[in-house]
């Protein structure tokens, strides 16, 4: 509006009354004009104002809605894992260390353009849903105290599988939710391999989606210092020698790369939830 008033009282008076007869105007024309202009803009500005408001308002509640929706899984995620999860905090530990994977993978020239904070927020918040289908698990094979036979183990692998078609009936109720789709990604390829070698369905290389990738890194990290029925946890130094030895076979080689640079913040999520109860030895084997 000040700036209706201050063009209206500099211009108004030069405004010809007609561009092609160049005709002076009288003051009383141009004040009129002048107090038009001030009207619609004073129109604009509430009706942008009511506008914003309303945006906020919105932006608001389905924030809120989000979070609430977050929080529901969440604690149903929380509720499966309790079944095999020792230590209770897994799901938070891999929500953070797939944080800061995918926060330094936005620094490299690869990624770059393709990570941004949307996309970060978004794997930490899906990344926990990455072992939801054990929940479809039986007990006598999740928390059998020593090596699963063949058998066994095929019905282990089912587990990404059950997760992606728990969360797919959740996204056929809620086809806008991008947020279950992630977690479907995860939920099904963090257990495929650089090379091919992985399950359920054998994708190699760039063909496993990123944010399985990540997280496939850092659940094999936790999964190794994690203490289970059947073996004791390694420590940190182990951890990592092990996960090395995945580079191209296991894991993509540059987001290992990226991995093993950030490996003490990866180690200072693990010992912040857990606590470092193990000697820095080579003698868990």
């Amino acid at each position: 509006m000040f700036i209706s008033i201050v063009a209206g009282l500099f211009l108004g008076p030069f405004m010809p009354m007609d561009t092609d007869i160049p005709l002076p105007q009288s003051p009383i024309n141009w004040i009129i004009r002048l107090v038009v202009y001030i009207l619609i803009a004073y129109a604009i500005g509430a009706f942008s104002e009511l506008l914003r408001e309303e945006h906020v308002l919105r932006k608001s509640h389905y924030q809120s809605m989000l979070e609430s929706r977050y929080a529901t899984i969440f604690s149903l995620v929380k509720l499966s894992e309790s079944r095999d999860d020792y230590t209770g905090t897994h799901i938070e530990r891999i929500a953070e260390m797939t944080r800061l994977i995918a926060t330094e993978l936005k620094k490299t020239e690869k990624y770059k353009d393709f990570i941004d904070d949307e996309y970060i927020d978004t794997i930490f918040r899906t990344s926990p849903l990455h072992d939801v289908g054990k929940v479809g698990i039986p007990d006598n094979i999740l928390l059998k105290k020593g090596k699963l036979d063949e058998e066994e183990f095929e019905i282990m692998k089912k587990h990404t599988v059950i997760g992606w078609e728990t969360l797919h009936q959740i996204k056929r109720k809620h086809p806008e939710s991008d947020f279950i789709e992630h977690g479907m990604a995860i939920a099904r390829y963090h257990h495929e391999k650089w090379d091919g070698s992985g399950y359920p369905d054998g994708l190699a290389g760039e063909e496993i989606p990123l944010k399985a990738r990540i997280t496939a890194i850092v659940d094999v990290y936790d999964a190794l210092r994690s203490a289970r029925p059947y073996k004791d946890g390694y420590s940190h130094r182990k951890a990592i020698s092990i996960i090395k030895d995945g580079r191209g076979t296991h894991f993509d080689p540059f987001v290992l790369e990226v991995f093993l640079r950030n490996a003490q913040g990866i180690k200072k999520i693990y010992t912040n939830y857990v606590g470092e109860n193990i000697e820095e030895t080579w003698a868990m084997e």
